[in-house]
């Protein structure tokens, strides 16, 4: 395969191969903008070698910045995106690989394995890796803090994906990238620390009550809040694992509040091809991905947003799985805990302080909250009163009137249906 590059002065043909080692040289001769401005540097570096492939007539030419300004770039990338998509959800037969071939899955599972390292040698990587497990090691033992409570994860379920996992909290490496880039990065301790501080956590009422949606930053405090509910009420899913007792809850789930919105939400299963990971990983290809976590208790992004995770603990007990399967699903929805709605307060107590240290964010009231129907102490989205707590005689929350309740279960109350039936019309 020959690839015609465009010249100042004439139209030149060269092979595919010497034009690739020639892109990836003259962006390993831009270290610093590697260093300063990671996001985008990645961003340019592999919509470049995909298009190289897809579309080598996007104007290729011997500068770093590829002649295409990156909004051209990232417009035409929508449009590869966008065809690939709108190819899976016309194909029902789960072995047609929608158009992408052995060759071009290979090709770009080559990229996708560059990226990783990309990630991976960025010192800011490196040293939030290294924090977080000398933290890790530190604080063991301590309340609620156990040996998983702070990990560094490089391999997760089927695929080897850059996952900084906090307590239930997840951050994909990229997402830190981009933080870093536009100097909002979190430092080790803000990452491991901010979202517990009483009134200072990262989605405090009080730090952003006077802002709006847009003038926050989208990957800091309102990245789950860029579209609480998915385009066309399509939620666009794909499992990175093959455990079968996740997917089937996964499914159930799905049909769960499938059933609870009057089937207004679809869901869309997305293909396990190194496209799709590629795309997901830049942060341009929106879907949730669906995996497992050696933990107890289980893990999702709100709503519609980028490098959207649901993460389902294999050591929840079996009895409670499929409500933490509903649960989780019900984030991915754009659904907040039902006792971090704004107006918690005229109707419970929450102890914050009794919850152990790694888990208290999950007992912060929300800004956005989104409340789209009266509180429900019978919503799937409430806890209990002895959530999270290992000392059952001291409960994390109460009723106004001191009286405990049991939270949620595996069924959609009616108010949450009323709820889900306003997100999704």
């Amino acid at each position: 395969m020959a690839i015609m590059l465009k010249t100042d002065s004439a139209i030149v043909e060269m092979p595919f191969p010497c034009v690739f080692d020639s892109i990836v040289a003259l962006y390993d001769l831009q270290n610093e903008l590697y260093l300063m401005h990671p996001y985008t540097f990645l961003l340019n570096k592999y919509i470049d070698l995909s298009l190289l492939y897809l579309d080598p007539n996007f104007s290729f030419s011997g500068s770093i910045v590829i002649q295409n300004p990156l909004s051209d770039k990232l417009e035409k990338m929508d449009e590869y995106v966008n065809f690939f998509m709108e190819e899976e959800d016309d194909t029902e037969d789960d072995d047609d690989e929608l158009g992408i071939s052995e060759e071009m899955d290979e090709y770009f599972g080559q990229l996708y394995t560059m990226l990783l390292e990309d990630i991976r040698r960025h010192p800011y990587v490196i040293r939030v890796t290294n924090r977080s497990n000398q933290l890790n090691e530190s604080f063991a033992g301590l309340d609620g803090v156990t040996s998983d409570t702070y990990k560094f994860e490089t391999e997760d379920a089927d695929e080897d994906n850059l996952i900084l996992s906090f307590g239930s909290t997840n951050y994909d490496m990229m997402d830190l990238l981009m933080m870093y880039e536009h100097g909002d990065s979190l430092t080790e301790e803000e990452i491991l620390f901010s979202q517990y501080k009483d009134g200072n956590d990262l989605y405090a009422t009080e730090k952003i009550e006077n802002v709006t949606e847009g003038q926050i930053h989208p990957n800091k405090v309102a990245k789950q809040w860029i579209k609480p509910t998915w385009p066309g009420n399509r939620v666009r899913y794909r499992f990175d694992t093959s455990n079968s007792k996740v997917i089937t809850y996964t499914k159930l789930a799905m049909n769960v509040w499938a059933n609870a919105s009057n089937q207004a939400i679809k869901y869309c299963a997305v293909k396990n091809n190194f496209w799709n990971r590629l795309t997901y990983k830049l942060g341009l290809n929106w879907y949730v991905r669906v995996s497992t976590q050696n933990k107890y208790y289980s893990s999702s992004n709100i709503g519609f947003c980028p490098w959207s995770n649901m993460r389902l603990g294999i050591l929840v007990d079996e009895e409670y799985f499929l409500s933490q399967s509903v649960h989780e699903m019900g984030h991915v929805l754009g659904l907040i805990h039902e006792h971090q709605r704004k107006d918690r307060d005229d109707y419970i107590i929450v102890y914050t302080n009794r919850v152990p240290f790694a888990f208290r964010h999950n007992f912060r009231k929300r800004c956005f909250s989104g409340n789209y129907s009266e509180f429900d102490f019978q919503s799937v989205m409430m806890y209990g009163s002895y959530a999270f707590m290992p000392d059952t005689t001291r409960p994390s929350m109460t009723r106004l009137d001191g009286s405990k309740f049991q939270g949620g279960g595996d069924i959609c109350s009616d108010k949450d249906k009323i709820g889900i039936r306003k997100l999704y019309k």
